[in-house]
């Protein structure tokens, strides 16, 4: 049995995927109340330390576990397509980098205590390759312990960064091909001061590489597709997958571009409706109900949903996640032509 602590959990789609698996949760970090609620819902014997500026005082004090994984998504408002795009000079921006400041001191914790290193998970918006200010030049910086910040002229979507500190490779993924029909692109960052390589855990072996472009074609692409349910109820819709859900969508029908095409809109018995709350909760790979808890106003719960993680993508990453921890990985070079 693994724990691991997380980081701005919103409704924690980590807990959901690495439970079954036996990657459990020490403790959260979230200050929002109806996330929090949630947590408390589904998870009442676990910590809720609430904001993320106690953590690393409480890991060195020992007041809380220094965990075998630390996971957590630092708010995507500056780096967001949909936000101001303000980066790190944007206060929560910044809080990418007090990460940093979390994850060492687990590792310093776990040294003193003959541990081995943490395996560290974090998540965020693809726009955080293409943000002015090189806000991910300065994560993977901080995170691989290098003495100088890494400034490309345009990152990948997917690579690997060594320092002397830790190992970190990151890898672009998108949910429609993890068994959701939400097109939905996060770069999620593996860091770890482990020796054995971990791009296994984001990086495909040739003999397992996925073909994305027949993925598509089997997909059918952008249409229109009409699908009657029974005798008395008909859905139409734009295509077989949505564009992204965004927080914005509970509040106001033109809260993320998905909205000028449709795709997150659903024309039922030729009247057009947005999506449900479960609906969306189904897009995200939750399970029904899970942010209907008592007193839940619809508009929490969209908003809950679209800032958490896609849990079918998370449990692909947990399994190799948990193949690494077992230390069952092999020291074979990865296919990266999928990136």
């Amino acid at each position: 049995m693994y724990r691991f602590g997380s980081v701005c959990s919103g409704i924690d789609a980590a807990s959901v995927a690495f439970i079954p698996i036996g990657i459990n949760p020490c403790w959260f970090s979230e200050i929002a109340d109806f996330p929090s609620r949630v947590l408390h819902h589904h998870y009442p014997h676990i910590q809720n330390v609430g904001d993320m500026m106690r953590l690393t005082r409480m890991i060195i004090s020992e007041e809380i576990i220094a965990p075998e994984v630390l996971c957590g998504g630092t708010p995507c408002n500056s780096f967001s397509l949909a936000g101001l795009r303000g980066g790190m000079a944007d206060s929560r921006g910044n809080l990418t980098m007090e990460f940093i400041n979390i994850a060492n001191a687990i590792d310093d914790v776990r040294h003193h205590t003959g541990q081995e290193a943490s395996v560290v998970l974090w998540e965020n918006v693809e726009g955080v390759l293409s943000d002015k200010s090189n806000a991910f030049g300065q994560f993977i910086s901080g995170l691989a312990g290098s003495d100088e910040e890494i400034n490309v002229s345009k990152w990948g979507s997917s690579g690997v960064a060594v320092g002397k500190r830790r190992q970190v490779i990151w890898r672009t993924f998108d949910a429609k091909y993890f068994g959701v029909p939400q097109q939905r692109k996060r770069v999620f960052v593996i860091a770890t001061a482990r020796s054995e390589p971990a791009y296994q855990i984001l990086f495909e072996q040739k003999s397992e590489g996925w073909d994305y472009k027949a993925i598509s074609r089997a997909r059918g692409g952008d249409q229109t597709v009409t699908k009657s349910v029974s005798d008395e109820v008909t859905f139409t819709t734009f295509r077989d997958y949505t564009d992204c859900l965004y927080a914005a969508y509970g509040t106001k029908w033109n809260g993320n571009a998905a909205a000028f095409n449709g795709s997150l809109f659903v024309a039922q018995n030729e009247h057009l409706r947005r999506l449900t709350p479960t609906e969306c909760e189904r897009l995200m790979g939750f399970p029904d109900n899970y942010t209907s808890i008592a007193g839940a106003k619809d508009t929490s719960r969209y908003k809950a949903l679209g800032n958490s993680w896609c849990v079918p993508v998370v449990s692909f990453i947990g399994n190799r996640l948990l193949t690494y921890l077992n230390n069952h990985l092999t020291n074979d070079v990865p296919d990266t032509s999928c990136g």
